[in-house]
């Protein structure tokens, strides 16, 4: 019983340092971007998910962070390009009536969390 407990802390710890000592390393932003991340509730704009495809379109949930109005007309649709320079991500929202778009300055990133900065920060989490 004893060796059949100590093969198991054995095995335990084993997988524990293969998969735990790995640590991410995030790729350059624009690859580290791609995907759907949790965004938070910030004043009016409620907590959601903002999609991120590497074909430079995005799309935020209602009501979120990444949803924009304009003359009434509301969307969550967006292109983004990322400006390696300035370290910012700019987004564009088309609408029927003209359209808005606006950088966001990249504070921080890891493969987790990304921090931006748009008034004040805030962190989109995976």
């Amino acid at each position: 019983m004893t060796k059949q407990f100590l093969f198991l802390c054995t095995l335990a710890l084993s997988v524990c340092f293969i998969s735990c000592g790995e640590d991410c390393v995030a790729p350059g932003f624009e690859e580290n971007i791609i995907g759907t991340w949790d965004s938070p509730d910030i004043g009016e704009a409620q907590a959601g998910t903002v999609t991120f495809r590497a074909d430079g379109t995005g799309t935020g949930s209602e009501d979120g962070v990444f949803w924009a109005e304009l003359n009434d007309e509301g969307s969550g649709d967006f292109t983004w390009t990322y400006n390696e320079a300035d370290q910012t991500i700019n987004l564009d929202y088309d609408f029927m009536n003209g359209g808005l778009d606006f950088d966001m300055d990249i504070v921080s990133f890891d493969c987790d969390n990304t921090t931006l900065s748009f008034f004040l920060n805030f962190t989109l989490e995976r």
